[in-house]
C-alpha cells in the first residue's frame, strides 16, 4: 500500500459548481478562496475539513459515519436545513433554532441571516459521524 496525498489547487477567479465524492480517507478541503454557486459533498467514514468562502450559494452534505468540520467566515449568514441521523451535530452560539427539535430535524440559521449580505443555504443529510461548524 502507498500513502499517496493530492495537493489540486484551482483558480479563485472562476466560479465553482462542485461535486466532491469522498471515501474513508483523511480529507482537508480549504475552499475558502474560491468562488462557489453550489457545493455538493458525499462524505464517507473518512475524517474531512471543509473550509468555506464568503459569497451566496447552496451547500447539499450528505454525511456518513466519519467527522465533518466545516469553517465558515465569521460574519457569514447561514441557514442550515438538516436531517438527522445518529451523529452529533454541533454548532456554534451565533445559530438558532428556527423550526423542528434540538436532537432531530431542524432548521437552523445564524442570528445575522437575514441582513446579512453573503448567505450560505445548507441542506444536510447526517449519517452516524458527527458535524461540527466552526467560525474563523
Amino acid at each position: 500500500w502507498i500513502d499517496t496525498a493530492w495537493a489540486i489547487s484551482l483558480n479563485p477567479a472562476v466560479t465553482y459548481d462542485l461535486r466532491m465524492d469522498t471515501g474513508s480517507g483523511q480529507n482537508n478541503f480549504d475552499l475558502s478562496q474560491l468562488k462557489l454557486s453550489n457545493l455538493a459533498l458525499d462524505a464517507g467514514s473518512g475524517s474531512t475539513r471543509l473550509d468555506l468562502p464568503g459569497g451566496n450559494y447552496k451547500v447539499a452534505l450528505d454525511s456518513g459515519s466519519g467527522s465533518l468540520t466545516i469553517s465558515l467566515p465569521e460574519d457569514i449568514g447561514a441557514r442550515i436545513i438538516y436531517g438527522h441521523g445518529s451523529g452529533h451535530l454541533g454548532l456554534p452560539a451565533v445559530f438558532k433554532l428556527e423550526s423542528g427539535e434540538v436532537n432531530d430535524d431542524g432548521v437552523w440559521k445564524t442570528a445575522n441571516f437575514d441582513s446579512a449580505a453573503e448567505q450560505i443555504f445548507f441542506m444536510i443529510d447526517q449519517g452516524s459521524g458527527s458535524i461540527n461548524f466552526t467560525l474563523r
